[in-house]
């Protein structure tokens, strides 16, 4: 969209307004006349591409340069991940690391755990490829009980299925032949866990009860004032974990921030 556009966008709609999707779409027929219809969806793209305005809903965009939220899986799993993903390219696996919480929090996760979901009926295959590497402790979806038996050990990957249609970030990582070698150009795709999947996972998964109640509540209020978040993929996953009106309540209720606007309620009053 044009530098002009954008402008005008921005003083018709100041910084903190949400658009229905029939507004903005009322805009940009107003300024972008000789567009094809078709297109439309892609100069919405590019708004958001631009950090001009983030999905909050199905059909509520807001004005904001929130951050969107993209996580780097760990290094040290690349190897084996990526040699299950070249041989089964369509099979999606997920992977994050504990760490990666840090930057919203004070206190600091100093050891290494991570999490590898993949999909159901391939768990066996992941373990098998996972355990050559002898660097790790690996356990196979543990109840609380075996995860507090490794909570001393330095370095632990956690296996799990992974949810159905959960909200993943898909990327493509090129593999390899060789330590400081060239890259060769098989690729294989790994995702990382989307901000609302994270939100969720954190509300409901037993297995994160290493994080307390108050680095919960930090770490959600620092993602909701901080990140883009999109409430529809939020909501829509945490039903798929029967905790979607329970999680919307904590939200609204427990931390103060409403939904509907992506803003917490005094913040909201002062916009």
């Amino acid at each position: 969209m044009r530098k002009s556009a954008i402008e005008k966008l921005k003083n018709r709609f100041p910084k903190g307004s949400v658009i229905d999707l029939k507004t903005l779409n009322r805009f940009i027929d107003e300024e972008l006349e000789s567009l094809n219809p078709k297109s439309k969806p892609f100069a919405i793209f590019d708004l958001t591409r631009k950090n001009i305005i983030y999905q909050l809903s199905s059909d509520k965009y807001k004005v904001s340069s929130r951050k969107t939220y993209r996580s780097e899986p760990p290094l040290v799993v690349l190897p084996a991940l990526t040699d299950v993903s070249l041989l089964y390219p369509e099979l999606e696996i997920c992977v994050w690391e504990l760490k990666s919480l840090n930057q919203f929090l004070e206190m600091q996760f100093l050891k290494t755990l991570i999490f590898v979901e993949v999909e159901k009926g391939f768990e066996s295959l992941v373990l098998e490829r996972l355990s050559q590497d002898k660097q790790f402790n690996i356990l196979l979806k543990p109840n609380i009980k075996q995860m507090e038996s490794f909570m001393n050990i330095d370095s632990t990957i956690i296996l799990k299925t992974l949810i159905y249609k959960a909200p993943t970030h898909k990327k493509r990582f090129t593999k390899k032949v060789g330590f400081n070698q060239n890259y060769h150009g098989d690729k294989s795709s790994l995702s990382t866990p989307k901000i609302e999947k994270i939100i969720v996972d954190l509300f409901v998964d037993p297995l994160l009860y290493i994080i307390d109640d108050a680095q919960r509540d930090l770490i959600f209020r620092n993602i909701l004032g901080e990140y883009a978040v999109n409430f529809k993929t939020l909501l829509s996953y945490a039903r798929s974990r029967n905790k979607k009106e329970t999680i919307k309540e904590y939200i609204e209720q427990c931390l103060g921030f409403d939904i509907d606007t992506g803003e917490f309620y005094d913040q909201r009053e002062k916009l």
